[in-house]
């Protein structure tokens, strides 16, 4: 079970897993009182596999659109053909020819294929035409600039080309003509495409 609400947090403390002491694993605390009430597990939406995808079943009841396919969900792109007994994938991976394709504009993700968000981020498709990446090359994608700005707070102007733009002595940037450069160029490059579009 893992709650929607977090009554608890992990303070990153160094130890076994972390060599240094981080706050990447900080979640906001649920302060309210309130009485649960828990749906049995037969009726809940909420139900994820190991690699944290909304279980196929649970998805086509929110997306009946879906019904007729038979499909392993891998919307995060992590998971392997060779790993699922399914014949169709639902994928951030690439296909070489969809059935259905999807767009990512809404959060959490699997909200883009409950309201149908036109695009090509995610293609429903036949397993044996999903790209097959090696298991590091897909952490990879974690570090692209659409990936960080998809899934953290982060606007376009803190990327300079496809890299996060940051520097550990970035409160000093007078010291790093560099960074300071690269910084100024960026946030024109953004001024200019924000204002040319008024």
């Amino acid at each position: 079970m893992y709650p929607r609400y977090s009554l608890t947090t992990n303070f990153g403390d160094e130890g076994a897993n972390l060599r240094i002491s981080e706050n990447i694993f900080q979640v906001p605390l649920w302060l309210e009182k309130q009485k649960f009430q828990f749906k049995s597990f037969d009726e809940s939406f909420a139900v994820y596999d190991v690699y944290c995808e909304l279980n196929g079943g649970r998805l086509k009841r929110i997306a009946p659109s879906l019904s007729e396919f038979d499909f392993e969900v891998d919307l995060y792109g992590m998971k392997s053909g060779e790993h699922s007994d399914k014949e169709m994938f639902l994928s951030s991976r690439k296909c070489s020819r969809p059935l259905r394709t999807f767009g990512r504009e809404m959060k959490p993700h699997e909200m883009n294929i409950v309201a149908d968000i036109p695009g090509d981020y995610f293609s429903l498709g036949a397993k044996k035409d999903f790209e097959e990446k090696n298991y590091f090359l897909k952490l990879l994608k974690c570090h692209e600039k659409k990936e960080l700005a998809y899934w953290y707070t982060i606007r376009e102007y803190h990327f300079y080309k496809n890299r996060l733009l940051t520097n550990n002595r970035a409160s000093k940037f007078y010291f790093d003509p560099g960074f300071l450069f690269r910084k100024i160029l960026t946030m024109v490059n953004y001024a200019l495409r924000y204002f040319r579009k008024r």
